[in-house]
Order: structure tokens, then sequence, then C-alpha cells
């Protein structure tokens, strides 16, 4: 019984610990560019729910249309996983599907989409027909991979300031004793696994508690 308890708590440890990686797995933004002309796009994406991501993304410097023979700009996005020109018979892709999959029409160099499937790359192609299900790579406009949200960390200015001459220096000492270091900042995933620890030692000591009170009982 013992047993079975540690075993059942260290799945759902791991579990939890996979969860909340997973959970900011595929939000992320894309800058798309090429080095043939200078038209650039930038694509937000947000993780709304389970499966569902919501997708924005601005243009600049799309000429409309884009020739004669192509009259529409499509956002496609290169499943996770998959490489250029794959038609997914192995690996982590479903069967019949192909590398890519449609965001839709960029319209007025803007597009507002949902996708049901994490990416890695977003590219945009000039099309002839707004309904092809695969992108023309030889209509390649503009593309870029996805990168992690920055949520500012990276920017934080690490300058002290110090006071103007007309306010007076005063500087404080502190009073005898025991130093007392500030304490690290944990993460969410450190904080849920040192609960779930403090739990998991609880449960694992009224077992055996019980474990004994039950041979006890059995010897009398």
């Amino acid at each position: 019984m013992l047993k079975n308890i540690i075993a059942f708590s260290l799945t759902a440890l791991v579990l939890l610990l996979i969860s909340t990686k997973a959970v900011n797995a595929s939000e992320g933004t894309a800058l798309l560019t090429s080095a043939d002309n200078d038209a650039r796009c930038f694509l937000a994406s947000v993780l709304v729910d389970e499966g569902d991501y919501q997708v924005v993304m601005t243009c600049r410097n799309l000429t409309t249309p884009p020739d004669v023979n192509r009259l529409f700009y499509l956002a496609w996005a290169r499943r996770k996983g998959a490489t250029e020109g794959q038609q997914a018979k192995t690996g982590g892709l479903k069967l019949g599907k192909g590398a890519y999959f449609s965001l839709g029409d960029i319209s007025g160099g803007k597009l507002n989409a949902r996708a049901r499937e994490a990416f890695e790359e977003v590219l945009v192609t000039a099309e002839a027909d707004s309904g092809v299900s695969q992108p023309s790579l030889s209509g390649l406009v503009v593309s870029g991979p996805m990168g992690e949200i920055d949520f500012g960390d990276s920017g934080r200015s690490s300058l002290k300031f110090s006071p103007t001459s007309t306010i007076a220096k005063v500087t404080l000492a502190p009073t005898p004793g025991k130093t007392v270091s500030p304490a690290a900042p944990k993460s969410v995933a450190g904080t849920a696994a040192g609960v779930f620890l403090t739990i998991l030692a609880i449960i694992v000591v009224g077992a055996i508690v019980i474990s004994i009170i039950q041979r006890r009982s059995a010897s009398r």
C-alpha cells in the first residue's frame, strides 16, 4: 500500500511539471522578412484555450495585387516538427496532413485568425487562388520563425541613480545582528513542486503511522 502511494505521488509530480512547461510552448511572435523585397510582417500568437491560438498579423510594403497572375496574399503556418514539402506520413504529424496549414487571406495588410495546432514558422505567399490548400513556395513573399514573447525581462536597467548634490547624502548602517539574505524569487513550477512534496511527505508519514497501528492491532 505504501509503495503504491509513493508511486502514484511521484507520477503526479512528473505530470505537474510537464503540464507547467507545456502551457507557454506555442505562444510567441514572429517577424517575417525577405532579402528579395521590402515587405515586412509582424505576427503574434496567444494560447487562449487548449488547442486554440489567437493569431494577429500586420504587414507593410505589400504590393497589391502581387502581380498580374497572382492576386491574393495568403498566410501559412508550418506545423511543429514538420519540414518543408513533408506530407506527414511519419513522425508527429497526422496522416494526410501537409507541413503547412492556412491562416487565411491577408486583407489590407492585416490578418486575424485562429489556429488549432502548434506551429513554429509563418510565411506569406502570393497565390492565384485564395482557396489553395498548400502554399506555392515559388510565390514566397516573406517568412520568419516563431520566437518567445518578450515580457521585458531582458530590457530591465541595472543602472543605479545617485541623489543630486542638493540633497544631503545619508548612509544607513544596519543594526548589529544576524544578517538576513534576501530570499531568491521562486518560479511557479518551483512553488507548486514544493507544496506537492510537502503534501507527499505528510501522506507518506500518515501511511507509515497507519501501518504501524495495524501491525500492533494484529499482534494482540
